[in-house]
């Protein structure tokens, strides 16, 4: 039993986290920019600690008895336009924390890095290798957990909510005006294809949210040094795809040097943060954790609360 503050607790990991920490009877402290907003998605047994991982001390004005410092807190953004806040989150933000540990005497930090961080492709990777040599360097007690892409059920459901959203918003426009010409023109309607940059035979190495919290809740325990938390049989980037394909209800291919077609040509636009990923630049990580299924089922079931949590945004803002 340990007394441990949780940065991140109110994200997509965090709040798969708790719940496995209070069962093995740890006392969660979770810091939070918004005390309200945290106190109404968290269990009532967290204790919540105003602060700000931005700010020096980590904006808290009275710090608790605390043994661990368990950081997960980051923002999760390719793209390049949102690097100063990538870099302001990551590596500043790890930064205090570390520096919240030296000041308190707090020995132990558990950090939640990424199994791409050597890659350095975007800034959400850059950020996240400098931010892992602060803490191995750090000279505390540290263990750094290194999951790929973490997917589930949650406020954003990972990165996979984000493609998903993206093909279905694009395929929707594109679907509306396809018809109108077919059924103009007399013409049969035709199954919609769409291809997207990428290597069919690639792995895309997507782990569960639940998988992830319950390995960083058994292994930090005890462990030092990284933790590479990957799926160990990831499916291949095709069948990924012809999946989510299959709950839009259009063919969605993976393929290589092509000529796209304009609405090819938006998605490769809206997605090239995430195409580095679809191209086998990130074959055979090492794992820490046994395998476990991320099948058909297991996707399209993901698929599927996806677009009915967009459904009800959009009624909701109606």
């Amino acid at each position: 039993m340990s007394n441990i503050l949780l940065t991140g607790s109110t994200g997509f990991l965090g709040t798969a986290l708790i719940p496995k920490l209070l069962a093995k009877g740890d006392r969660v402290l979770a810091l939070a920019r918004n005390p309200e907003k945290a106190k109404a998605i968290l269990p009532a047994e967290v204790e919540i600690i105003e602060g700000d991982i931005t700010k020096p001390g980590l904006g808290v004005k009275k710090a608790p008895n605390i043994e661990q410092v368990w950081h997960l807190a980051a923002v999760v953004q390719l793209s390049q336009r949102d690097k100063e806040e990538t870099f302001k989150v990551n590596l500043m933000g790890t930064k205090n924390t570390i520096e919240f540990c030296r000041d308190h005497n707090i020995s132990k930090l558990v950090y939640v890095g990424t199994a791409y961080a050597d890659k350095r492709r975007n800034p959400y990777e850059e950020s996240k290798f400098q931010a892992e040599g602060l803490v191995l360097h750090s000279g505390l007690q540290t263990v750094v957990f290194k999951p790929s892409i973490i997917v589930g059920k949650g406020s954003s459901f990972g990165t996979l909510g984000t493609v998903v959203t993206i093909l279905a918003r694009v395929h929707r426009r594109a679907e509306l005006l396809r018809r109108e010409i077919e059924i103009a023109l007399r013409l049969p309607l035709l199954e919609p294809t769409l291809r997207i940059d990428g290597q069919p035979a690639a792995h895309l190495n997507l782990i569960p949210v639940g998988q992830v919290a319950s390995s960083i809740a058994r292994l930090a325990d005890g462990s030092n040094g990284a933790i590479w938390l990957t799926n160990p049989r990831p499916p291949t980037v095709a069948n990924v795809f012809a999946w989510i394909g299959e709950i839009l209800l259009i063919r969605l291919i993976a393929r290589e040097d092509f000529s796209h077609s304009l609405t090819e040509e938006v998605v490769a636009s809206s997605m090239s943060a995430f195409l580095p990923y679809f191209r086998g630049e990130d074959e055979n990580m090492p794992s820490s954790i046994l395998p476990f299924r991320t099948g058909k089922a297991f996707i399209q079931r993901l698929v599927r609360c996806i677009l009915s949590d967009k459904l009800k945004s959009m009624r909701s803002s109606q």
